[in-house]
């Protein structure tokens, strides 16, 4: 994520340009739409990069549900620039490390370790437990004022992630012959509980030097 220099509410429409020198991989774009329609073609893309990549990429400007799904996103980019310009003392306040033993609230730049030199890490980052959100679990979190005054951003973005998240979980429940019957239907098993683990992760990373070393990492959405 861009760091509050030139970091846009805007999140999705303005971001920097992919370099150059850099390797590319190809997965296979799924248009969203087409997912709705039921389209046979596009079913099978998302099975083969399943089975093959691991990976895919869903386009969500071709769809309603999917264009509302980015402004949510969006919401979550202005959210995130708000919370963290908040002074350093406000967001240590909500520090995980002080509210029980579930991995929610803040972490602060530099408080893990990369690799076994003890590497500092270069992110700051806010876990918000689903639960919390819709009010049906209460972890001992603490949550700053910012935070607590978008929780219905943070609700649309959820139920909208789950609304698509679902779909590819029911897809890939037909392939492995689990019908919405099943106890192991997958999109049961998509739970927003604390106890899940499912939460809206804030994440900022300052500009590193142009010398430094850089890891790829892929920003992708978990179907499990």
């Amino acid at each position: 994520m861009a760091s509050s220099s030139n970091f846009s509410p805007t999140g999705l429409s303005e971001k920097p340009p992919f370099p150059a020198d850099l390797p590319v991989a190809h997965i296979s774009n799924i248009s969203h739409q087409k997912i709705l329609d039921g389209d046979v073609d596009e079913i099978s893309k998302v099975i083969k990069s399943a089975r093959e990549v691991g990976f895919f990429r869903v386009d969500f400007r071709d769809s309603e549900i999917g264009q509302r799904f980015l402004a949510a996103s969006n919401n979550m980019f202005a959210l995130a620039q708000e919370t963290f310009d908040l002074p350093t003392e406000v967001k240590l306040a909500d520090s995980f490390l002080k509210h029980g033993d579930l991995l929610l609230g803040y972490k602060g730049l530099g408080a893990s370790v990369v690799d076994k030199e003890g590497t500092p890490d270069n992110n700051e980052q806010y876990w918000i437990g689903c639960g919390d959100i819709e009010g049906r679990a209460h972890s001992r979190a603490v949550y700053n004022e910012v935070i607590n005054s978008k929780l219905d951003h943070l609700q649309e973005f959820i139920d909208l992630g789950r609304v698509v998240t679902d779909k590819f979980l029911a897809i890939i429940s037909a392939i492995l012959g689990l019908g919405p019957e099943n106890k192991d239907f997958l999109p049961k098993l998509h739970s927003h509980s604390n106890n899940s683990g499912s939460h809206v992760r804030l994440l900022k990373c300052p500009p590193k030097p142009e010398n430094a070393n850089v890891s790829l990492q892929p920003q992708y959405v978990t179907l499990s």
